[in-house]
């Protein structure tokens, strides 16, 4: 068996730069082999930035949906006698409560996106008022406006970031009657409460322009009150979602 040497040894062309292939006939280009691999490379995470900003924009555009909400519907239709899980699914979209365990994860999301963008736009107000505060200089005010500004990071983050880890209630393939009761009493309250603190928060908002500083101290103290009510029932919630007493 007779084997050429050129299958052996890469030969070079003198063809501006091109490498003939010992495996192929033909003439290759190393550099727009390079580029083209490149040129796949970026292709592939552009389009993988794009899929990732249109789904974020698609959850924030529910978000909005649902923080633009009045939540105070949700307690006059209770109050009327219509069921809490009733009532909840007529008004909050994609809301399905949590007697099924492959949606109870997606229920939860639902409710914490929803307590998330309250909190933000009353956030917002805050900062506004924290403004005019400041331009009125009523030096009095900005420790209380600081240890309120502390308290609403803490909390929007801890309900934004939320981590269960392994929760039974999550997992089990029937949950209690009772607990089941429970939950949705925890989530009328948390709507009831983020829906005071984001009134809370406009009410602040037109004071801090306006009103005497004993005003604007009353309403924000009643500000952090609904904030701190608000943290002690999520985290009622969270424990009872991991089984905890």
């Amino acid at each position: 068996m007779v084997i050429s040497l050129s299958k052996l040894i890469r030969i070079p062309s003198p063809c501006c730069g091109l490498e003939r292939s010992p495996y192929r006939s033909g003439f290759r280009n190393p550099f727009f082999s390079k580029a083209s691999i490149k040129i796949k490379i970026f292709k592939g995470r552009y389009k993988r930035q794009c899929n990732e900003y249109n789904v974020q924009k698609e959850r924030e555009g529910k978000e909005t949906h649902m923080a633009s909400v009045d939540y105070r519907a949700i307690l006059e239709e209770i109050r009327r006698g219509r069921g809490a899980l009733e009532v909840l699914e007529s008004i909050l979209p994609g809301y399905r409560g949590y007697k099924e365990r492959e949606i109870r994860r997606e229920t939860d999301r639902i409710v914490r996106d929803i307590l998330y963008g309250k909190l933000n736009k009353a956030k917002d107000s805050v900062r506004t008022a924290y403004f005019s505060i400041v331009e009125r200089g009523l030096s009095n005010l900005y420790g209380d406006m600081n240890r309120l500004n502390a308290v609403m990071d803490r909390v929007s983050e801890r309900i934004h970031h939320a981590e269960y880890g392994y929760a039974g209630f999550f997992d089990a393939i029937k949950v209690k009657e009772e607990a089941l009761e429970k939950m949705l009493s925890f989530d009328v309250n948390l709507l009831k409460t983020v829906q005071e603190i984001e009134d809370a928060g406009q009410k602040l908002q037109a004071a801090g322009s306006t009103d005497p500083p004993a005003s604007i101290k009353e309403k924000l103290d009643s500000l952090l009150s609904s904030l701190r009510e608000l943290e002690v029932t999520f985290n009622d919630r969270k424990n009872a979602i991991l089984g905890l007493p």
